[in-house]
């Protein structure tokens, strides 16, 4: 579970970094 969240996180930080890339 706790493998899971830490992935979650990644992702948001991928979408945000394309949010501001954009």
């Amino acid at each position: 579970m706790e493998q899971k969240g830490e992935m979650g996180k990644e992702f948001k930080s991928q979408v945000y970094h394309n949010l501001i890339s954009k």
